[in-house]
């Protein structure tokens, strides 16, 4: 593995990058999971919702969107 070549000090946050490659393509955008997390710390969406959401961004249908609730609660709480 080559791990991430490039500008690496333009990525998002590593909790931003966890999320994005639950889906194997990375369609879930960066700025939609931050949405999320915001509206989440907002109680806006339950960590349930917004992680449903962000899954159907995913066209492969990789996204684990019990992993997503559990980060979500983590960025949230954090």
């Amino acid at each position: 593995s080559l791990g991430i070549l490039g500008a690496i000090d333009r990525l998002p946050e590593r909790e931003i990058l966890e999320v994005n490659s639950l889906c194997g393509h990375g369609m879930v955008s960066f700025t939609l999971i931050r949405k999320m997390v915001e509206y989440v710390k907002l109680r806006r969406l339950t960590p349930q919702k917004a992680a449903n959401i962000m899954a159907k961004c995913c066209e492969c249908g990789a996204f684990n969107p019990v992993r997503a609730v559990q980060l979500l609660d983590k960025m949230a709480k954090g």
